[in-house]
């Protein structure tokens, strides 16, 4: 799962403002991705009464704090709250497009009311499972919370295409 926004870092030699991408522990085992140094975020840091962890992208990490690879364990500032850097990724990484920076654990509240949109779900297909078969398993569970939640959901739908298709329709209607 994957949403991005905006956040403010200070701590550098000036505060400045960035894109940071929200994804859940799992993103970066199923892109096969591995962090340059440090580690990328694992089950248990959206925990909420763990503590806020980042972990860098190449290019701001070489922007910002100088390519120093001792900023990993080091606290930073995100909107005006400690994270601690706890990897950095290499500079091939872009999700999902070369406008994340950063990447923050997403922290799911149980007790946030429904209508949160905009976010992208990633996933590998199971052997024998297509495309197509994905699709309208997913058509139908939307269609299912149209039904339970008509005043949030009337609007709403789902669909699953491969990660290309979808990274190139995220990149140009949200980035």
């Amino acid at each position: 799962m994957h949403q991005f926004g905006s956040v403010i870092i200070a701590g550098t030699d000036e505060p400045q403002r960035t894109t940071a991408g929200y994804v859940t522990d799992d993103l970066f085992n199923i892109l096969g991705a591995r962090a340059r140094i440090g580690r990328r975020i694992v089950p248990g840091d959206a925990d909420e009464q763990s503590e806020s962890t980042v972990v860098l992208g190449d290019g701001l990490w070489r922007r910002s704090f100088g390519a120093d690879p001792n900023i990993v364990g080091q606290t930073i500032s995100l909107d005006k709250k400690p994270h601690t850097v706890i990897g950095i990724m290499p500079p091939e990484f872009n999700f999902p497009f070369g406008g994340v920076t950063m990447w923050i654990p997403y922290r799911v509240n149980a007790t946030a009311e429904r209508g949160v949109g905009g976010l992208l779900g990633v996933g590998r297909l199971k052997s024998g499972v297509s495309l197509a078969m994905a699709h309208a398993e997913i058509s139908t569970i939307a269609n299912r919370l149209k039904l339970q939640y008509p005043e949030i959901n009337a609007e709403q739908g789902a669909r699953v295409v491969g990660l290309r298709e979808g990274l190139i329709f995220f990149s140009t209607s949200c980035g």
